[in-house]
């Protein structure tokens, strides 16, 4: 029986198999035995400790026994199992999947021991494949230690979706549409293509364009990321006898390295170049301003995934730099006379969830400082697309703020079979500031918030629609204007390629019937 002693005492244990961890990191797991008589379950105990130890090293894939043996002198030994993936087999319709899906687990075979690292490095390569979905399983394998990985891949190819919102300055809107389509290439470790095209009711207020490449370059997590916008905006209502027009053409280059990514923690690092040619127009052709903005940046980011909670911290370094023509400080075409192309400021950005019971908590927390007089594009501005829900974007600006949205919300409340609500309130808020050296700034501080609520839905198909009343506590400037109206704020997205994939299914399932 296990409780029976045994006829020894134990002087030392030997562990033949265990490669990675020496005899003397081992030698806690039985050290406490040692000059005692010990049963067979004193053995296992000794066993469990050794596996402990293991894990402890980041190796949960091992195994540690007592084999049948003749014990000389106190002397026992417990056979080590170094756990391996020996066979992979990587199923699913998709070629390219399958490819994709071997490219990044084969790596892990042959492993001995299997790193639990490893193993979560390649999850996290095939989450942060662009299209890629992927369920794997462990089985027994057919060698002592072997495992058979059973990867089951799959990939959607398009995404397409659509939206509209009111959210715009009324100058150039309140009303934007959008479409946006993403192709999820066939490369080894991932590519993302996307276009967006949005615009105006009128097509004239506002529209814009914008295509981005994003390529992960191996199985470690770096990436290259390429953005080009175009976009042009001709202000109406009170500003329409200036036939005032804004044209933007900008880029940004990145690449980024997935430090962390374990399914709960993730850390990643990103460098990135801004280019930003913006030129206002007055009266058709007469120039009123123009800049060209050349910003390197450096950030990382931190978030957390877990049961109850979810959270994302970045941090990002931004300088402007003198190249490929960017302006000077003193350019007399800049927007702000007193402003430096060359600043440089720290941003930052908080976002988390907080589940209990069947509320959820959200928070926003943003900003940004500097000690310079800032060029318009890089203002923080408050408003409907940023924090300020209730304020027209760009109805006030500053070169430096701290803002937080807060949202009380109850997701899950059935309307129907399908349809799901998600009522919430909210309140939002922001200090702004500007440095004292900058003659041009409006105010020294202002501090502004609005309160409100809404609905938002769930539709299969899928669609999303939100509606919310927002009410603004103050003018945005304090310069004598009015305080803004309360505003009632809408948006939808529909997901059209998942639509229509989803009627086809319908209609092939009732056919089938």
């Amino acid at each position: 029986m296990d409780s029976a002693p045994l006829a020894i005492i134990l002087k030392h244990v030997n562990f033949p198999g265990a490669t990675v961890v020496p005899p003397h990191d081992l030698q806690p797991a039985w050290q406490n035995f040692v000059g005692k008589p010990v049963a067979l379950a004193d053995l296992k105990t000794i066993a469990r400790n050794a596996e402990a130890i293991y894990a402890g090293r980041g190796y949960p894939f091992v195994v540690v026994v007592p084999p049948a043996q003749t014990v000389v002198d106190g002397v026992v030994r417990l056979d080590v199992i170094e756990g391996q993936i020996s066979d992979l087999t990587v199923l699913g319709q998709d070629a390219s999947a399958r490819r994709q899906a071997t490219r990044i687990f084969q790596p892990l075979v042959g492993m001995r021991p299997l790193p639990a690292v490893a193993v979560e490095r390649a999850y996290a390569t095939a989450r942060a494949t662009p299209g890629l979905a992927v369920a794997g399983a462990l089985r027994r394998g057919t060698k002592p230690g072997g495992m058979d990985l059973v990867v089951e891949a799959a990939r959607d190819p398009w995404r397409v979706a659509a939206g509209v919102n009111n959210w715009a300055a009324r100058p150039v809107g309140p009303w934007v549409a959008t479409v946006q389509a993403d192709y999820f290439g066939a490369s080894s470790y991932g590519d993302q293509a996307s276009i967006q095209a949005s615009t105006s009711p009128d097509f004239k207020a506002q529209y814009g364009f914008q295509a981005r490449y994003e390529r992960r370059l191996n199985a470690y997590g770096t990436y290259a990321d390429a953005v080009i916008i175009a976009a042009k905006a001709k202000p109406g209502g009170a500003v329409a006898e200036l036939n005032l027009a804004t044209n933007l053409i900008g880029a940004r280059l990145e690449v980024g390295q997935n430090l962390v990514d374990d399914g709960v923690i993730a850390i990643s690092l990103k460098a990135g170049l801004d280019i930003n040619d913006q030129e206002t127009l007055v009266f058709g052709s007469e120039r009123l301003s123009r800049e060209q903005l050349r910003t390197l940046s450096l950030g990382g980011e931190v978030t957390l995934q877990g049961e109850n909670l979810k959270a994302s911290a970045s941090l990002e370094f931004r300088k402007g730099v003198d190249l490929l023509g960017a302006s000077k400080a003193g350019d007399q075409d800049l927007s702000r006379a007193s402003a430096d192309p060359k600043a440089a400021m720290v941003r930052w950005k908080f976002e988390g969830e907080w589940r209990v019971a069947s509320q959820v908590l959200a928070a926003r927390f943003e900003g940004q400082d500097t000690g310079s007089s800032l060029t318009t594009p890089d203002q923080y501005v408050i408003g409907n697309q940023t924090i300020g829900r209730g304020y027209q974007p760009g109805s006030a600006f500053a070169d430096s703020a701290v803002a937080v949205s807060l949202e009380l919300r109850r997701p899950g409340v059935k309307l129907s079979r399908s349809i799901k609500a998600e009522p919430f309130i909210f309140v939002d808020a922001a200090r702004l500031s500007n440095p004292r050296n900058d003659i041009e700034r409006l105010f020294d501080r202002r501090d502004l918030s609005s309160i409100g609520g809404g609905l938002r839905f769930d539709v299969p198909g899928p669609a999303r629609f939100e509606l919310l009343y927002a009410h603004p506590s103050a003018p945005p400037l304090g310069l004598g204007e009015k305080k803004p109206a309360p505003t009632v704020l809408f948006s939808a997205s529909v997901g059209l390629k998942a639509l229509a994939d989803n009627v086809l299914r319908r209609k092939t399932s009732g056919a089938t019937r």
